[in-house]
């Protein structure tokens, strides 16, 4: 089934150019549609050549027919569900990332999926969370995470101590030996 497009005029001329020469992917798709109909091309070869479905192809055509430019001109999409993160979520990720973990975690830092956790049981709204959405509601705190390196926290009282000790990073080489600077 063949179906004509109806002559473009000037100034729906002039959107199609800017629209092919624009940064959205739908409106260059159904510019290209309208033009490659306009040289006298067919429903079927602007779907192949676009990677489009034949269908697509016919819909905008007709559309443009009935109702012009503004019939193809993408609208708003409604924007999905409504984001879990209230208020008092984002304060209580601000206020757990500045606290140690609980001991019964056993970790010495936060990870996402134990953030994720604390705030799940602590809010009855939220079932599960991803790692990655707590990191973003830490993103839009301007709360940088950072993945810990492989140390840990020692249980013994003595490493405190032993940390105080100068180290080889103190030392300085004079002609083979080591000096110690103790502060």
């Amino acid at each position: 089934m063949t179906i004509r497009i109806r002559t473009i005029t000037p100034e729906e001329s002039e959107t199609l150019d800017h629209w092919q020469r624009g940064d959205d992917v739908v409106r260059y798709r159904r510019a290209r549609i309208l033009r490659l109909a306009e040289c006298g091309w067919q429903s079927e070869p602007i779907a192949a050549a676009l990677g489009l479905h034949v269908a697509t192809v016919r819909q905008v055509i007709k559309s443009f027919n009935a109702e012009g430019i503004s019939a193809i001109t993408p609208r708003p999409r409604s924007g999905g569900r409504p984001s879990n993160c209230t208020s008092a979520v984002a304060e209580k990720v601000q206020d757990l990332v500045r606290q140690k973990p609980p001991e019964e975690m056993g970790r010495a830092t936060w990870t996402l999926s134990l953030l994720g956790k604390q705030l799940c049981a602590h809010f009855e709204h939220l079932s599960r969370l991803s790692d990655e959405t707590v990191r973003r509601w830490l993103e839009q705190r301007q709360i940088v995470y950072r993945r810990a390196k492989g140390w840990t926290v020692s249980p013994d009282p003595l490493t405190e101590e032993a940390s105080a000790r100068p180290s080889a990073a103190d030392c300085t080489s004079i002609t083979g030996r080591c000096r110690c600077v103790v502060g």
